[in-house]
């Protein structure tokens, strides 16, 4: 179990942050501890030789299970229990530092709105997009992707696939223009709530209330040693 000091700790990671060059950096840190910021990285089998792995740039750094809770009308109330989730957790666990709801929901809600739908990803070469690592870097330079890979440990990889093009084009756009505060932000969220589950009872039951009862209509959470069972099992892939 993680105590809040800990995590108090951890969000220095964030703290350490002065420029938007330093976002990478910290982002990777983050990503160590679980906390997936902006999109999903990854290694997979490259479609194309079954022989090697592939790094893999993904949508992702949304926290609502699907796109459509930040964008469809009908899921207004959803986001309405959501900021007040955010804004709850965070008194309790970082009180003196500056976490925008308000800003999270917004950078959030754009990452949603740039991915792909399900339904769009099921054809495996919608998502297969080779692409040589300069050429990259030429196309997205908002974010130190350098920096980025070398604190992942990837320092040297020289192609990739982006999965969702316009989703990265889209986060260019993003990291360009949001105030540096409002991504500190995100990120601060994006790390405590991938710590919440680690915590002591009260957050855990705070974490069951918005994740597990408002979705999935469970009334109680499941004994703690299933759980831990389940942390072990996921854990180990």
């Amino acid at each position: 179990q993680l105590a809040r000091a800990e995590l108090t700790s951890l969000l220095q990671i964030v703290d350490q942050v002065s420029t938007r060059a330093d976002l990478a950096t910290a982002t990777a840190r983050v990503r160590v501890l679980d906390a997936e910021a902006f999109f999903s990285f990854y290694f997979t089998a490259d479609r194309a030789d079954a022989t090697r792995h592939l790094a893999t740039l993904d949508q992702g750094g949304f926290t609502l299970p699907d796109r459509q809770h930040y964008l469809s009308p009908s899921f207004a109330e959803v986001r309405t229990r959501y900021l007040a989730h955010i804004q709850q957790l965070t008194q309790k666990l970082a009180p003196n530092l500056n976490v925008s709801a308000d800003a999270v929901l917004r950078i959030e809600t754009a990452l949603a709105q740039a991915s792909l739908e399900r339904a769009a990803r099921r054809d495996p070469n919608t998502t297969y997009h080779p692409v040589a690592r300069p050429a990259f870097l030429a196309s997205s330079p908002a974010f130190g992707w350098d920096a980025f890979w070398q604190e992942a440990g990837v320092g040297s990889l020289q192609a990739l696939n982006v999965a969702v093009p316009s989703f990265f084009a889209a986060l260019e756009g993003l990291l360009s223009t949001e105030p540096l505060a409002d991504l500190k932000s995100y990120l601060r969220w994006r790390l405590i709530e991938s710590q919440a589950g680690t915590l002591d009872e009260e957050i855990l039951g705070d974490e069951f209330d918005f994740h597990a009862r408002a979705f999935t209509g469970q009334q109680s959470p499941p004994p703690t040693e299933w759980r831990c069972y389940l942390e072990t099992t996921q854990s180990l892939g």
